[in-house]
């Protein structure tokens, strides 16, 4: 696997008085190669790419653009195919603080697109090769918090927060490696 990563973050601290409220955004974008590649033939000087697992010599080519294809050391066999996940976030979170009370609330919204790019066609699933249909989710997250303050050592404080998680990459398509599919009615 070969992953590249963009990110992108910032964020904005403002105070008046007693209240600060801390608010930013963030983009994270992935894509994530994932393939076989041949580190060492131990010996041999290339093999036939063909899949054991399958009874029909006709369906056993993971790539069917190649057939019978002669690998060599360094060369990528077996699949090929690329992991696009694209997310989007904004939080803000509020804290207002009066002598032995802190408050503290927040919430987060999110947003999640994934999608697969195969580069192997084989001849078992239609869909293995080109781009998937793009699948979202949303997110979200809360939080509330308060702070009693006994004395300088001793505080009591209760939270309360609930999250609400879009499925990842992994957890969204069947066997990525062979096709396209999805896993139905995700949430």
């Amino acid at each position: 696997s070969n992953p590249t990563d963009f990110e992108y973050f910032f964020r904005i601290r403002y105070k008046i008085r007693k209240v600060l409220l801390n608010t930013g955004y963030r983009l994270e974008y992935t894509i994530k190669d994932n393939y076989l590649k041949v580190a060492d033939l131990l010996g041999g000087d290339f093999f036939v790419d063909k899949e054991n697992f399958i009874n029909d010599p006709n369906l056993a080519d993971p790539d069917i653009s190649n057939k019978n294809k002669i690998v060599k050391v360094g060369d990528i066999y077996g699949y090929h195919y690329a992991a696009k996940t694209l997310r989007n976030s904004v939080f803000a979170n509020l804290e207002y603080r009066i002598a032995n009370w802190d408050f503290l609330t927040g919430i987060k919204l999110a947003q999640r697109s994934d999608s697969r790019v195969g580069y192997f066609s084989n001849a078992i699933f239609t869909n293995s090769e080109g781009v998937s249909k793009t699948q979202l989710g949303f997110q979200y997250q809360y939080k509330l918090a308060a702070i009693y303050k006994l004395n300088g050592r001793n505080y009591f404080r209760g939270s309360f927060a609930s999250e609400s998680l879009a499925p990842n990459f992994e957890q969204q398509f069947i066997n990525p490696a062979w096709r396209a599919d999805v896993l139905p009615n995700i949430k």
